[in-house]
C-alpha cells in the first residue's frame, strides 16, 4: 500500500465509522421513541448507549485523525521517542546527553519508556515506526480524556447545553484533534489542565472537609506531575490559591490550612518525582552541570527579534559552547540586559506586546500547519488542506471570534463559577509567561480547556445582556 492509498484508506475509514455510528445513534432514537418532537438533551441524559456512541465516535476520530496525520519522528519530540524505544527494547539511552540538556523531558520519557514496553510485550513490534501507530492510538485516547473532561466541567459549572457547545467547539473550531499524530508534552499537558480544572471544580461543590482535604491532595499531586511534564499545568496551582484567598466563604484560617495542604502535597509529589527521575535515568551531576540549560537562557531567547521570541538556533548553538551551567547562565544573564538595553523599555514593551504577543496568539491553528507538515509520513488530502491554508484559515476565522468572546467575558466580569475565575487567573498567568519565555502558538495546545471555560462564560454573558434588554 503506497502513502496515497494508505493515507485515502484510513480517510474513508474514520468517514465510514462517524457515519455507521451517528446512523446507529439516530435510529436508536427513532426506535425509542415515537414522538415527532425529540429533545435531544433527555435522550443523551438518559441512554447509556447513545453516550458510549457518541464517546466512542469522538475517540475513533481522535485516533484516525493522528494516522492520518503522521509525522516522522523529528524534533524534540522524535528525539525522546527515540530514546524511550532504545530503553524499552534494549535498555540502551541513544542520546543521554539530551535528558541532561532538557531534565524537564525526563518524566515523559518514562512514561513513554513504559507505553513502548506495553506495545512490544502485547504486539511484539520489532520496530519503532511500527510501534508508534499504537503509540498514536494512546495519544487519541490521552486527547480524548481532555476533551471528556473539559466537556464534564462545563456540564457540571454552566449547563448541558453549554457543555455541547463546548464539545462542537473543541473539536471543530480548535486544532484539538490536529496533534494527535504527536505524542508528546502539549497533548499530555492538555489532559493534565483539563483534569485538574476538572479536581477544582469539584472541590468547589464540596461541603464535606474530609473530602475536600483529598481532593487537595489529589490536586497537588495531579499539578505535580503535569509541573513535571508541562511547566504550565503550575499556573493553575497560583490560579487556585489567588482564587482561595480572593473568593472563598471559608474563614481566613481555614483558606489558610488548605492551601498549605495543597502546598504540601505539591512539593512532596515533586520531591518523590524527582527522587525516582535521578536513580532511573543516568544523568550524573557532572553531565547536568556540562549539558543542562538554565532558565535564563530560554528567557533571553524569548527576546530574539530575528524569531519574534520564538526558538532561535543561533542562540541554542552559543550557549551550548559554554562549558558549565553558571557560564552558560551568566552568558544567558549579560544577553538579555544587551537585548533590554539596546531596545529600551517602551522597544522592549512593543516587542512583547506587538511581535511576541503576535507570534503566539494571532496564529489559530496553534502551529498545525508547521508541525504537521515538518517531514510527514503520509500525503494525503489533510497535507494538502495544510498547505494550502484552508485549515490555517478556518481555525484563524473561529479563532478570531474565540478571541472576541473571551474579551466579552472578561470586560463584562459579573459573577463567575470558582472554575471560571481560576480559568481567568490562569490564562492572564500564561499570558504574562509567555511575555516572558521563549514563546510558541503550539504552547497554547495545552490550555484548550482554559480557553473553553472562558468562550463559554463570554457566550454565557452575552446571553445575559440580550435578556435584560
Amino acid at each position: 500500500m503506497n502513502v496515497n492509498q494508505s493515507s485515502f484508506y484510513w480517510l474513508n475509514s474514520v468517514i465510514t465509522v462517524v457515519s455507521i455510528l451517528s446512523f446507529l445513534t439516530f435510529f436508536f432514537i427513532k426506535l425509542k421513541f415515537s414522538t415527532k418532537e425529540i429533545d435531544l438533551e433527555k435522550v443523551y441524559q438518559k441512554n447509556s448507549v447513545i453516550k458510549v456512541l457518541y464517546w466512542l465516535a469522538i475517540l475513533i476520530l481522535i485516533g484516525v485523525m493522528g494516522q492520518l496525520m503522521r509525522v516522522k519522528l523529528n524534533w524534540d519530540f522524535g528525539t525522546v521517542h527515540i530514546n524511550a524505544f532504545s530503553i524499552a527494547k534494549t535498555g540502551k539511552y541513544l542520546s543521554i546527553d539530551y535528558f541532561a540538556r532538557y531534565p524537564n523531558n525526563n518524566v515523559i520519557l518514562l512514561f513513554l519508556v513504559f507505553c513502548y514496553k506495553v506495545i512490544i510485550f502485547f504486539f511484539n513490534t520489532s520496530s519503532i515506526e511500527e510501534s508508534y501507530t499504537y503509540m498514536i492510538f494512546i495519544n487519541a485516547f490521552i486527547i480524548w480524556l481532555g476533551i471528556f473532561f473539559s466537556y464534564r466541567i462545563i456540564r457540571e459549572n454552566f449547563s448541558q447545553n453549554y457543555s455541547f457547545i463546548a464539545l462542537f467547539s473543541m473539536i471543530f473550531t480548535l486544532p484539538t484533534l490536529f496533534y494527535a499524530n504527536i505524542f508528546y508534552t502539549d497533548t499530555v499537558g492538555f489532559f493534565f489542565v483539563a483534569f485538574v480544572l476538572w479536581l477544582m471544580g469539584r472541590y468547589s461543590f464540596s461541603c464535606d472537609h474530609n473530602k475536600k482535604i483529598m481532593l487537595l491532595i489529589v490536586i497537588g499531586i495531579m499539578i505535580a506531575v503535569g509541573y513535571k511534564i508541562k511547566a504550565f499545568v503550575a499556573i493553575l496551582l497560583v490560579a487556585f490559591i489567588l482564587n482561595v484567598f480572593f473568593n472563598s466563604k471559608d474563614r481566613w484560617l481555614s483558606r489558610i490550612s488548605n492551601i498549605i495542604c495543597l502546598i504540601i502535597s505539591f512539593l512532596a509529589t515533586l520531591f518523590l518525582i524527582g527522587l525516582t527521575t535521578t536513580s532511573i535515568i543516568p544523568v550524573s551531576e557532572s553531565l547536568s552541570n556540562e549539558n543542562e540549560l538554565p532558565l535564563t537562557h530560554w528567557i533571553a531567547m524569548g527576546l530574539n527579534e530575528k524569531t519574534n521570541g520564538g526558538f532561535n538556533q543561533m542562540d541554542y548553538n552559543n550557549i551550548k559552547t559554554f562549558p558549565s551551567y553558571k557560564s552558560k547562565n551568566e552568558e544567558a544573564q549579560r544577553i538579555i540586559k544587551r537585548r533590554i538595553d539596546s531596545r529600551g523599555v517602551i522597544g522592549t514593551s512593543n516587542f512583547v506586546l506587538f511581535s511576541k504577543w503576535t507570534r503566539t496568539w494571532a496564529d489559530g491553528d496553534f502551529a498545525t500547519k508547521d508541525y504537521g507538515l515538518w517531514d510527514p509520513a503520509r500525503d494525503g488530502i489533510i497535507q494538502h488542506l495544510l498547505r494550502n491554508r484552508s485549515i490555517s484559515f478556518l481555525f484563524q476565522f473561529t479563532w478570531f471570534f474565540i478571541l472576541v468572546l473571551i474579551a466579552v467575558g472578561t470586560l463584562f466580569f459579573n459573577k463567575k463559577t470558582d472554575v471560571a475565575n481560576i480559568s481567568y487567573y490562569s490564562f492572564f498567568g500564561f499570558v504574562i509567561f509567555l511575555s516572558i519565555w521563549e514563546c510558541n502558538s503550539r504552547y497554547v495546545y495545552c490550555f484548550i480547556p482554559i480557553i473553553v471555560v472562558m468562550v463559554i462564560t463570554g457566550i454565557r454573558n452575552i446571553k445575559s445582556i440580550i435578556t435584560r434588554k
